[in-house]
């Protein structure tokens, strides 16, 4: 299937599909292999994973053995913001610290707590 650009499953329902796996000319320490690969060290954490054409292994794990996040806890967490230059050049930036919800003074005050000296 690699040829005709086609994604082989693998595993399904956490259970080796050995034909599939024989089809690609896999075994099963290969399998294993590229599971660790992906973060999954037991093919019982395994929900799901495909093949891709690319050679590359996709791996879903089953819920139980997937990494807690913020959602499931209910936490609400803020989108972290690209960072923004606001001294370019020895010259402070306006625009990008205004967008940032800061002024002069707040940077001012930021980099003495770091020690840093402007002048003027």
């Amino acid at each position: 299937d690699f040829f005709e650009g086609k994604s082989t499953v693998l595993i399904k329902d956490g259970k080796i599909l050995e034909g599939n796996l024989k089809k690609e000319k896999y075994t099963s320490d290969e399998l294993l292999e590229l599971l660790r690969g992906n973060g999954a060290f037991s093919i019982s954490e395994v929900e799901f994973a495909v093949l891709e054409p690319s050679g590359e292994l996709n791996v879903l794990l089953k819920k139980e053995s997937q990494p807690l996040t913020a959602k499931d806890i209910g936490l609400k967490v803020p989108n972290k913001k690209e960072p923004q230059t606001v001294i370019m050049d020895g010259n402070i930036l306006d625009e990008p610290l205004s967008a940032g919800g800061h002024n002069r003074a707040w940077l001012h005050s930021e980099l003495e707590k770091l020690g840093v000296v402007i002048e003027n």
